[in-house]
């Protein structure tokens, strides 16, 4: 029995290792290394295939591979990745030797093979798509600019989707606007996504007293956790994301790692500066004329620099990155460690952010995967007044102080001198998880599921404190010195489940069809309570139960979605694809009245370079696409419905009182679009381009009407009356001039135009406010204003004589170019819009060899006004401008706008500046180190040293120092800072 038994053991061993010795003798290696074409640089989590063997590997942080096992004789070897061209090679494998093969991949100009999954059921190739769809390498943008912020990521990088920022302090956030404004009474902000996950995108949460310089919800994203970003810009390309999305979607898809690819750790080391370029020269001097006439000046940023008391500083930016990626057979996961800090050039501002985030992809069975994500952020801003709130910030202590005031307490300051200002304190504090979990399940090979679910969570706690001063209310803040806290703590709950199934199957040998359903739920929950409290009974009091007068309040609010849709999408000749869909939607703010939603879509994309009849010299590929599509927008949470407000009745006895009457039938803004396109690359990919043109229809825009007495209520409610039109070309173009091994120069230019209209208001209303209206006929929000034509300086009078506004012209005699009339029967005539016409971008890379690369990014903004509130207000109210005082030296028209009326000047006048602008946004030079000298020094796998500035000139006619802040007015917002980053990236 024992001699059989170890028959049966020594039979069953050779059936396992003799086989194994046979192939191994029959059997070879593939090696090499693959890298860009266009920069020489490794390329890492490349795959690398042997076509028609199950044999394959990734390639590493060097750009290297290695297959074993191959079968000896002529094998071809296949490189793929998306954003480059597939590549393949043939190699003769000799039994036990190794052959090399390496590759240089070309980047994929328009990118037509790439996935993308933002505004699709599942994963798709983008040729499928027939709407438009900006994708962005946020790590190839993060190597060469100076990026500290997710949105600066977006900013000036995609047509048709505008960033303006609101404040230069550290900590402030940015307004996006897609393709224009769509709503008078909601919100245009977009919705943003985190790995498939609805996230927080409020852009003005922050402490009071702040001013303009409120944080975003969509910094609290360090831009290190971001891979991509995918950005579809009107309701033609957002129809399955349904109520909510007219005003388009963001969704940044963070950090994965690569099943099968080597750890690799990463670490990246930021230090840096800011500061307030030519401040003294920029804010200018402060004037007065004394009673003899004399006039007397004073520039406060010097005189306080002289005394050694700078009012700015240059402000300190650090930052340290660390992440692992990698992966094993069934397994890709990436995590993430980051800490940074930036100090602002105000003293008193600052942010510090700590942040990690792990994402973990798993292959589970061959037919089923899960991807799990989640990130912590914790933020915390410190902020300084700036603005009107209320006058007692750094900005408007400069342009309203006065020479009257240089020899009191404020030294020339308005109110306060600035180490009085830095007593006050504004801060922000954020706590934010963002968890989600995809499953896609492959039963059969015709058939998938994916299924979203995630929640974001942001826990904020925002304080305004004016801390009680020894003098009290005899310090400079007046009464606040006796002091003064608000304690704002928001709590706010988002919550997605998103399902969805897709039957693919061929129709015939060139017919195919996919049909998908999908359901969602979408909620929101934000709870908050607010705590008051004034009069501090002692200096270092600052609780508000301990102050001598406290208020609180307490709010709630929820809103839900729940949807679903249809989509069927035929494919011929897997060059031409048809998608339909229909979407409906119930949310919670609808009014009880009002049915469910319905948006349909129907869209097509040519690949028609691939047609055996196009056969055009120069043209690699061209794709045409059209897409047409409606989505909503939803009411504000109570806008529906009808409230009574709590009151003390007789007897003391708790009752209510009718407050807002509401709108059963109330539903949601219903916005369309067509869109036409084409994608292209000609010249063996030395220029692409990406062109569009849209046509946008907000109907059933929400107004409010006045309430009719009769009914009980009092005060406004709102009605689905209105329509707004956008319109619009994109062009997105990227040439390569030049390309050789020793130097590359590559050009890319953005360019968008948006029209932008009101079509109707409602019944009876023509037009709504005052000097900004909402006009039919013009663009929303449209300046209207007098505008002085014709003036003489009297030096008798020491004012403006013979003043003439323009008389209007055009159909309603409200457009310019009008004959002189006196002001008084002058009307007030268009001036412009508010948000630009028009802008471009154009950004240029130069590269020499294969470590030295220099790129630099220029913006162009026009056919937008501003109101300069600052230069209003200095020159009207606080009369400390030069034009002002020195009155014999400015242009009469100019005075006459600027002087007071019982001066002379035009009532109901304010300063409309054309704010066109070039500002020279980024610079850069990264220079990668040498293999040598990084496996030498560094022990690494490759190190790169990034030099890199922003906002190094700005060039416009608009007289605040700086035109970008602020939304359509900039009283005394801070300005933009000057930033000079270095940046170090190593890879172990």
């Amino acid at each position: 029995l024992r001699v059989w038994l170890l028959a049966m053991v020594a039979a069953f061993s050779a059936a396992l290792v003799l086989p194994g010795a046979v192939s191994a003798q029959q059997t070879g290696t593939v090696q090499g290394e693959v890298v860009d074409s266009r920069t020489g640089q490794p390329i890492q989590a490349a795959q690398v295939l042997i076509v028609g063997a199950d044999l394959g590997a990734l390639t590493d942080a060097t750009g290297s591979y290695t297959i074993d096992g191959v079968p000896a004789g002529e094998q071809e070897v296949r490189v793929e990745l998306l954003g480059y061209r597939t590549t393949s090679e043939t190699v003769q494998v000799e039994a036990g030797a190794t052959v090399t093969a390496d590759f240089e991949l070309a980047q994929e100009a328009v990118g037509l093979e790439e996935l993308v999954v933002t505004g699709t059921p599942e994963a798709v190739r983008r040729v499928e798509l027939g709407q438009a769809l900006s994708r962005l390498d946020a790590e190839r943008i993060r190597e060469l600019a100076p990026i500290t912020t997710a949105t600066q990521t977006i900013q000036s990088r995609s047509a048709g989707v505008t960033v303006l920022g609101r404040s230069g302090m550290v900590g402030a956030g940015s307004n996006i606007r897609i393709r224009g404004l769509s709503s008078l009474a909601l919100g245009n902000n977009p919705l943003i996504y985190v790995d498939g996950v609805r996230v927080d995108n409020r852009e003005g949460s922050g402490p009071r007293w702040t001013g303009a310089g409120t944080p975003s919800r969509l910094d609290d994203i360090p831009p290190e956790d971001i891979q991509s970003i995918e950005i579809i810009k009107g309701p033609a390309a957002a129809t399955l994301y349904g109520t909510e999305a007219t005003n388009g979607v963001i969704q940044i898809i963070t950090r994965r790692g690569e099943a099968g690819a080597a750890p690799t750790i990463n670490m990246t080391v930021t230090q840096g500066a800011n500061w307030f370029r030519n401040a003294a020269e920029r804010i200018g001097n402060i004037y007065h004329r004394e009673e003899d006439g004399t006039v007397v000046s004073m520039n406060l940023v010097e005189e306080e620099e002289a005394a050694g008391r700078s009012v700015f500083r240059t402000g300190h930016t650090q930052g340290y990155v660390l992440n692992l990626r990698g992966g094993a057979d069934a397994l890709g996961y990436s995590v993430t460690a980051e800490f940074d800090d930036q100090e602002g050039y105000i003293p008193g501002n600052a942010r510090s952010r700590l942040a990690t985030r792990g994402n973990l992809d798993f292959q589970v069975r061959d037919n089923l995967d899960v991807v799990a994500s989640f990130g912590y952020t914790r933020n915390d801003i410190d902020l300084v007044p700036e603005g009107s709130s209320p006058n007692f910030g750094i900005m408007p202590n400069l342009f309203f102080g006065t020479p009257t005031l240089r020899d009191t307490g404020t030294r020339g300051f308005q109110r306060a001198p600035p180490e009085a200002i830095r007593t006050i304190e504004l801060n922000s504090e954020v706590d934010r998880i963002t968890t989600s979990i995809e499953t896609r399940f492959r039963p059969f090979g015709w058939l998938s599921s994916r299924l979203v679910v995630g929640t974001d969570v942001v826990n904020e706690t925002n304080s305004s404190l004016y801390p009680r001063q020894p003098e009290g209310s005899n310090h400079f803040f007046g009464g606040r010195g006796m002091g003064e806290v608000n304690i704002d703590d928001q709590r706010t709950r988002n919550h997605t489940f998103d399902l969805s199934t897709s039957a693919r199957f061929d129709l015939t040998p060139t017919i195919t069809s996919t049909t998908s359903g999908g359901f969602q739920f979408y909620g929101r929950q934000s709870a908050g309570t607010r705590s008051y409290g004034r009069e501090f009974p002692a200096v270092g009091v600052r609780t508000v139960s301990a102050a001598a007068t406290t208020s609180g309040e307490q709010d709630f609010v929820e809103n839900n979605t729940v949807g679903g849709y249809i989509q069927q999408q035929f494919g011929f000749n897997d060059r031409l694809f048809i998608p339909g869909a229909l979407r409906g939607d119930d949310n919670s703010a609808f009014g009880e009245r009002f049915d469910a939603a319905l948006y349909p879509k129907v869209s097509g994309s040519w690949l028609l370079s691939a047609e055996p009849f196009f056969d055009v010299p120069g043209v690699d590929e061209l794709r045409l696409r059209a897409a047409w599509g409606q989505s909503g927008m939803q009411p504000d949470a109570f806008a529906a419905i009808r409230l009574y407000e709590p009151i003390t009745g007789p007897g003391g006895v708790a009752t209510v009182t009718p407050g807002a009457i509401g709108n059963p039938d109330l539903g949601p803004e219903v916005g369309e679009e067509l869109e036409l396109g084409l994608d292209g690359s000609f010249l063996n990919d030395a220029i692409s381009v990406a062109f569009t043109a849209y046509d946008q229809r907000t109907r059933d825009a929400i107004l409010s009407e006045s309430v009719a007495p009769s009914s009980g209520f009092a005060g406004q409610r709102f009605v689905n009356v209105g329509e707004i039109r956008n319109r619009g070309l994109e062009l997105e173009l990227d040439t390569r001039p030049v390309q050789t091994p020793g130097f590359g120069w590559d050009v890319g230019v953005v360019w968008s135009t948006n029209s932008n209209q009101v079509v109707d208001l409602g019944p009876d209303r023509e037009f709504m406010g005052t000097t900004l209206q909402q006009r039919e006929g013009y663009s929303m929000n449209s300046w209207f204003d007098r505008k002085v034509v014709q003036a003489e300086y009297d030096p008798a009078l020491q004012r403006p004589v013979n003043i003439m506004c323009d008389g209007g012209t055009g159909p309603d005699g409200l457009r310019a170019g009008g004959e002189p009339v006196p002001c008084d029967e002058a009307p007030a005539v268009y001036r412009g819009r508010h948000g630009p016409g028009w802008e471009g971008n154009v950004n240029t890379t130069l590269r020499f060899g294969e470590n030295l690369e220099f790129f630099t990014n220029v913006a162009v903004v026009g056919s937008f006004m501003k109101q300069s509130t600052t230069r209003h207000g200095r020159s009207w109210f606080f009369q400390n401008t030069r034009e002002r005082t020195l009155m014999e030296e400015t242009d009469p028209i100019v005075l006459a706008e600027i002087m007071a009326p019982h001066q002379g000047g035009v009532p109901h006048i304010f300063f409309l500046e054309d704010a066109s602008f070039v500002r020279w946004r980024e610079a850069s030079m990264t220079y990668r180190i040498p293999e040598q000298y990084v496996n030498r020094f560094l022990g690494a796998s490759r190190a790169s040293l990034n030099i890199s500035a922003r906002n190094l000139g700005l060039w416009t006619d608009y007289s605040y120092p700086e035109v970008e802040v602020g939304g359509t007015t900039e009283q005394t917002i801070a300005p933009f800072p000057t930033e000079l980053i270095f940046r170090l990236r190593v890879t172990l």
